[in-house]
């Protein structure tokens, strides 16, 4: 078992419309953050995990992932 602590989470400078908290694991394959959107992100192009792959869990609000419409409650995973 592995116990992240919110005091030991970094953030992230801004995205454009983004907040970043990542929450470090020894696991590198698989990344776990909080990222509080507000508008698109980025600005223009794509951004890319090269480094573990993103699950992710709509807490709120709607938007555009890959094409695909999410919402709230909705989860999705993006491959590194």
């Amino acid at each position: 078992m592995e116990i992240i602590k919110y005091a030991d989470r970094i953030t992230h400078p801004a995205h454009d419309n983004a907040e970043v908290y990542e929450y470090p694991m020894r696991n590198k394959t698989l990344d776990i953050c909080v990222v509080h959107v507000t508008g698109r992100t980025p600005a223009k192009g794509s951004l890319i995990n090269h480094k573990s792959s993103c699950i992710c869990y709509c807490i709120s609000g709607e938007g555009t992932v890959c094409g695909h419409t999410v919402s709230q409650g909705d989860t999705f995973n993006i491959p590194a």
